[in-house]
Protein backbone atom coordinates (compact mmCIF):
# COMPACT_ATOMS: atom_id res chain seq x y z
CA UNK A 1 0.00 0.00 0.00
CA UNK A 2 1.17 3.47 -0.85
CA UNK A 3 0.50 6.61 0.78
CA UNK A 4 1.67 10.45 0.53
CA UNK A 5 2.10 13.84 1.58
CA UNK A 6 2.04 16.61 -0.19
CA UNK A 7 2.27 20.32 0.55
CA UNK A 8 3.59 20.68 3.84
CA UNK A 9 4.62 23.63 3.51
CA UNK A 10 3.74 25.03 7.49
CA UNK A 11 4.16 21.87 9.25
CA UNK A 12 5.24 23.25 12.79
CA UNK A 13 8.11 21.91 14.76
CA UNK A 14 6.54 18.81 16.51
CA UNK A 15 3.53 18.49 14.31
CA UNK A 16 1.90 15.00 14.07
CA UNK A 17 0.62 14.37 10.63
CA UNK A 18 -1.62 11.67 10.11
CA UNK A 19 -0.40 10.78 6.88
CA UNK A 20 -3.50 7.72 6.51
CA UNK A 21 -5.03 4.94 7.77
CA UNK A 22 -3.44 1.76 8.41
CA UNK A 23 -6.76 -0.84 8.31
CA UNK A 24 -7.20 -3.55 11.57
CA UNK A 25 -5.95 -6.75 10.63
CA UNK A 26 -2.88 -5.36 8.84
CA UNK A 27 0.15 -7.43 9.41
CA UNK A 28 2.73 -4.66 9.30
CA UNK A 29 6.53 -5.69 8.22
CA UNK A 30 9.03 -2.42 6.66
CA UNK A 31 8.17 0.82 5.37
CA UNK A 32 10.09 2.43 2.74
CA UNK A 33 9.89 6.66 3.08
CA UNK A 34 10.81 8.49 -0.40
CA UNK A 35 11.38 12.54 0.40
CA UNK A 36 11.11 13.49 -3.45
CA UNK A 37 10.95 17.23 -2.94
CA UNK A 38 13.11 18.04 0.69
CA UNK A 39 12.01 19.72 3.60
CA UNK A 40 13.70 22.64 4.84
CA UNK A 41 16.98 22.42 6.11
CA UNK A 42 16.99 20.90 9.91
CA UNK A 43 13.71 19.32 9.81
CA UNK A 44 14.14 15.72 11.09
CA UNK A 45 10.67 13.01 11.91
CA UNK A 46 9.74 9.95 13.00
CA UNK A 47 7.22 7.88 11.60
CA UNK A 48 4.94 5.59 13.43
CA UNK A 49 1.34 4.93 14.21
CA UNK A 50 -1.74 5.38 16.61
CA UNK A 51 -4.89 4.06 17.01
CA UNK A 52 -7.69 6.10 14.74
CA UNK A 53 -9.94 5.52 18.50
CA UNK A 54 -7.13 7.21 20.53
CA UNK A 55 -7.15 4.15 22.79
CA UNK A 56 -3.68 1.84 22.98
CA UNK A 57 -3.59 -1.88 23.03
CA UNK A 58 -1.68 -3.90 25.63
CA UNK A 59 -0.99 -6.34 22.68
CA UNK A 60 0.36 -4.24 20.50
CA UNK A 61 0.78 -0.89 21.58
CA UNK A 62 1.00 2.33 19.63
CA UNK A 63 4.43 3.17 18.87
CA UNK A 64 5.29 6.63 16.95
CA UNK A 65 8.72 5.68 15.74
CA UNK A 66 7.55 1.74 14.93
CA UNK A 67 9.34 2.42 11.74
CA UNK A 68 11.74 5.28 11.69
CA UNK A 69 13.17 6.72 14.77
CA UNK A 70 13.59 9.94 15.77
CA UNK A 71 16.27 12.42 14.05
CA UNK A 72 15.93 11.07 10.85
CA UNK A 73 16.58 14.01 8.37
CA UNK A 74 13.86 15.28 5.64
CA UNK A 75 15.61 18.17 4.11
CA UNK A 76 17.63 15.96 1.42
CA UNK A 77 15.68 13.97 -1.06
CA UNK A 78 16.26 10.34 0.07
CA UNK A 79 14.73 6.64 0.19
CA UNK A 80 14.10 5.92 3.74
CA UNK A 81 14.55 2.61 5.00
CA UNK A 82 12.97 1.25 7.67
CA UNK A 83 15.93 0.76 10.35
CA UNK A 84 14.30 -0.01 13.35
CA UNK A 85 14.43 -4.07 14.69
CA UNK A 86 10.75 -4.25 15.66
CA UNK A 87 8.89 -7.47 14.74
CA UNK A 88 5.86 -7.43 12.64
CA UNK A 89 2.55 -7.10 14.03
CA UNK A 90 -0.96 -7.45 12.99
CA UNK A 91 -2.55 -4.21 13.98
CA UNK A 92 -6.00 -5.36 15.88
CA UNK A 93 -7.81 -2.15 15.01
CA UNK A 94 -7.50 0.83 12.28
CA UNK A 95 -4.14 2.82 13.04
CA UNK A 96 -3.32 6.65 11.54
CA UNK A 97 0.07 6.34 9.82
CA UNK A 98 1.95 9.10 11.62
CA UNK A 99 5.21 11.69 10.94
CA UNK A 100 6.07 13.63 13.97
CA UNK A 101 8.56 16.34 13.13
CA UNK A 102 11.67 17.94 14.95
CA UNK A 103 14.45 19.85 14.30
CA UNK A 104 12.88 22.72 12.86
CA UNK A 105 9.33 24.08 11.21
CA UNK A 106 9.14 23.06 7.53
CA UNK A 107 9.02 26.64 5.48
CA UNK A 108 8.60 24.99 1.98
CA UNK A 109 6.35 23.31 -0.07
CA UNK A 110 7.61 19.24 -0.21
CA UNK A 111 6.78 15.75 -1.06
CA UNK A 112 7.02 12.64 0.82
CA UNK A 113 5.92 9.34 -0.48
CA UNK A 114 5.33 5.78 2.25
CA UNK A 115 4.89 2.52 0.63
CA UNK A 116 4.47 0.05 3.65
CA UNK A 117 4.60 -3.78 2.86
CA UNK A 118 2.53 -5.84 5.05
CA UNK A 119 -0.56 -8.06 4.67
CA UNK A 120 -4.25 -8.28 5.28
CA UNK A 121 -4.85 -10.99 8.09
CA UNK A 122 -8.34 -10.18 9.32
CA UNK A 123 -10.04 -9.31 12.12
CA UNK A 124 -10.96 -11.78 15.02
Amino acid sequence: DSLQVLGLAGVALGDVVRVGVLPAGMEIHDMLAIVSTAFTALVTAKVGFAYVDGVDDTDVPQDDDYFMVAGQSLATAARLRNATTNAAVTLPKDAWLILTTAGAANAKVSKLDFILFGGSEGTA
